[in-house]
Order: structure tokens, then sequence, then C-alpha cells
């Protein structure tokens, strides 16, 4: 059985490949025998660049290409009280998302609030319906700057 089997996942999205690679716990990290077996680079196929069914094409045969392992047919399936979940960590290139930094004193305004100034944002500037998008925000220590992304809700 793999060590790396139930290490987080890595998977990186552009606009013309996908990187999957298993993550390296930090103790491990400290280790000099410990080394990651190297990310797997899928590009995605020119006719397909930029949109979102290639990305999600690409990002499938990446994650069946290195990381699910296909039992052998004669083998017995594994109990699932054996089977571990894995946590996953996504990082889009910019083309995926929009990102904002707004200024102002948000010291004060509830999450809900947060969401609803960042959504306006988006719609005003960009012009996209704000019931399309997913956005993800936090507010910098002091509460003058609010760093938002919003992304539309069928890629999430």
């Amino acid at each position: 059985m793999s060590p790396w089997l139930n290490s987080p996942v890595a998977i990186g999205v552009g606009t013309r490949e996908i990187v999957v690679g298993a993550r390296v716990p930090w103790p491990l990290r400290l280790r000099k025998s410990a080394s990651a077996a190297e990310p797997a680079s899928v590009a995605i196929p020119e006719e397909q660049c930029c949109t979102e069914p290639g990305a999600l094409d690409t990002l499938r045969r990446a994650l069946a290409d290195t990381l699910i392992a296909t039992p052998a047919a004669d083998a017995a399936p594994v109990p699932q009280e054996f089977v571990q979940k894995r946590n996953a960590h996504v990082v889009l290139d910019d083309f995926w998302g929009n990102h904002a930094i707004l200024r102002g004193d948000f010291r004060t305004l509830r999450a809900r609030e947060l969401e609803e100034i960042a959504l306006a944002h988006f719609t005003d500037t960009y012009g996209i319906d704000g019931a399309s998008l997913v956005v993800r925000f936090g507010v910098q220590r002091g509460g003058r700057a609010l760093f938002a992304s919003a992304m539309p809700v069928s890629t999430t």
C-alpha cells in the first residue's frame, strides 16, 4: 500500500493544463527520505482550452491516471470502514475566477452583508449575474480591506 494514498491531493487548474499530485504532510517533509512522487501534468486538448468541459474532462483523466488506483478484477473489495476520505486543495488560474480587493470599513458587518457587497462588486464591475456566482472572501486584520474571489456556480 502506498504511503501517499491518504495524503491530501493538490490540484492546479490552468487554462491549458491540469497538475495533480499528493501533498506531503509537513512532518514528513522534514525527512529527507520522504519524497513525494512527481506531480502529473495533463494538457487540456487545444480544441477544449479555456472551457469548463475541457477542464473537467482533463481533471477526470488526471485523477484517473495518477491518483485513483483501479483494483484488480479478482481482488476482494475493500470494506467501507477502511476507506478514508482525502482532502483536496485546488488552486485555480486567474482565468477561472475573478478577484477583488475592496477597501472600506468592514469591521461591523456580518458575513451575509460582506457576501452581498462582494457580489454587488462583481455584478457592477463585470456585468455578471450575482446569482450565477459563488463568492469566497476574507476580511483582513483591522477590517479595512476585503479580499474576495468569485467563480461561476457551474465550476464548483
